[in-house]
């Protein structure tokens, strides 16, 4: 986006929800990068410190659930990434796989964001408006995140922008080709792992055992 300037943030491999996250939201008219803190707490919240934090939002009823309905009209953001998990359970083994762009650009997904108080809470927070998975994603989950378009980035975060028609048009799931996925380590599985390793991959499978006879 043209006159966006992004904060200098360390690198991170594996952003799990309470943790800074990178959005862009008009600011005086102008796009702004920020961290918010992922997991929404809506203003109205009398004790934010111990409120339920909203990580996702389901995009079909989030402009009429109390929790997101006063941040779909006025504080719609998009939150940035170059990648996001999902797993594939078989049993009780979670294998994890690495999304990203086929063409290797940058992934922004619908949010909604509400102001908060650092002193008696986490401060600014959001959370990520999800949809119905597309076929690329259907063997791994049933939802997925709002993947918008670049084009659309500058009307779903324009705070004036009261064209619900046009804004609901938005939240749907993206082409089936625009993604691509990698298995990856186990190693991501554990949250407080945050560094590159998160994306190395898979240890091979054993060697099968031959038969004795």
């Amino acid at each position: 986006m043209v006159g966006l300037k992004f904060p200098e943030v360390q690198p991170r491999y594996n952003i799990a929800p309470t943790q800074p996250i990178l959005c862009v939201l008009n600011e005086n008219q102008q796009p702004a990068c920020v961290e918010f803190s992922w997991g929404l707490i809506p203003s109205w919240e009398k004790d934010p410190a111990h409120a339920r934090r909203h990580f996702n939002a389901r995009s079909e009823t989030a402009e009429e659930k109390p929790s997101f309905r006063a941040a779909f009209k006025k504080r719609r953001c998009a939150i940035l990434a170059d990648g996001f998990y999902e797993w594939s359970t078989t049993g009780k083994t979670k294998m994890p796989f690495h999304m990203t762009r086929a063409d290797a650009g940058l992934l922004w997904f619908a949010g909604l964001w509400e102001p908060g108080d650092n002193s008696v809470g986490p401060g600014n927070t959001c959370t990520i408006l999800t949809t119905s998975a597309n076929d690329f994603m259907i063997p791994l989950h049933h939802r997925m995140p709002v993947i918008l378009g670049q084009h659309d980035v500058p009307k779903w975060i324009d705070e004036t922008n009261a064209d619900t028609d046009q804004l609901k048009s938005m939240l749907k799931p993206c082409a089936e080709d625009l993604l691509t996925k990698r298995q990856v380590s186990q190693h991501v599985n554990n949250a407080r792992h945050q560094g590159p390793e998160c994306l190395s991959d898979p240890p091979p499978p054993p060697p099968e055992q031959q038969s004795l006879f």
